[in-house]
């Protein structure tokens, strides 16, 4: 294969084509991800506010660490969607996708915690 990135196997394999939709499918899984990431904010959002309201009113650890927990999903998914497919390594985007879905599942469970 040739130092352009875009140039085709020499083998024929298809191998580019293969990695091109790979690459799509997992940007698109990212995307769907930073949508539901907004969901999960709602969530978690709505959990801390009924724990003030309910509760004693005062914040834990846990709320800090949900909040922390849902900014790095944000920007995990972002890094995962906006990066140039030559600037991860196969399979890097796919492993940030991964995190970016359980620090998005991470969030509500850590403010229920509190």
């Amino acid at each position: 294969m040739t130092k352009n990135s875009s140039a085709a196997p020499l083998d024929g394999t298809g191998a580019y084509e293969h990695d091109q939709r790979d690459v799509r499918s997992r940007r698109t899984t990212a995307l769907i991800g930073l949508g539901l990431l907004l969901v999960a904010f709602v969530i978690t959002a709505g959990i801390v506010l009924t724990d003030a309201v309910a509760g004693d009113g005062a914040a834990g650890p846990a709320v800090d660490a949900a909040a922390w927990s849902l900014g790095l999903a944000g920007l995990t998914g972002l890094g995962a969607a906006a990066l140039p497919r030559g600037a991860l390594k196969r399979g890097v985007r796919g492993k940030a996708v991964l995190a970016q879905y359980l620090l998005m599942i991470l969030g509500p469970i850590l403010a229920a915690l509190d």
